[in-house]
């Protein structure tokens, strides 16, 4: 288990006073290295919504699985790359997002209702793009989503 530091839980205490007033598309911002999945893991602990994660690379998507675990150790999560797809039926699904856009059929059929996108300044790329409306993490003003 890992103590979240000051400033870890001032960022999901935020994000969870925007979210009770209807804020649910938002960014977080945090400085190379001060724990931006620690965060995203305790807000998807404490939102309590199946979660997407969408990464890039093959060492974010291992990292987030660690501190996901280290935040909430019973968490239910998995991996979905490539040939690996354990993480399609589980209440976090942390997935390459190359993978992620060949597969959205496969994703809309899980339900997802909270998407964080690793990596904020990816997000605008066609593939991620092409997740967010597919799911729809783009639709109306209460679609469940959160940059990081």
């Amino acid at each position: 288990m890992i103590t979240p530091r000051r400033y870890q839980n001032e960022a999901v205490t935020a994000v969870l006073n925007k979210w009770g007033n209807g804020v649910t598309r938002q960014l977080v911002s945090l400085p190379t290295g001060t724990g931006k999945t620690v965060v995203f893991g305790l807000l998807a602990r404490e939102l309590g919504k199946r979660t997407l994660v969408l990464a890039h690379r093959d060492e974010l998507l291992a990292q987030a699985v660690e501190k996901m675990r280290l935040v909430n150790p019973t968490v239910d999560i998995g991996i979905f790359k490539a040939e690996q797809r354990d993480g399609l039926n589980r209440d976090v699904c942390v997935a390459s997002v190359q993978t992620a856009a060949r597969h959205t059929d496969w994703l809309r059929e899980r339900d997802f209702s909270l998407c964080v996108c690793d990596e904020a300044h990816h997000s605008n790329a066609n593939s991620y793009r092409r997740v967010f409306e597919d799911l729809g993490f783009m639709d109306g003003d209460t679609s469940n989503f959160l940059k990081l």
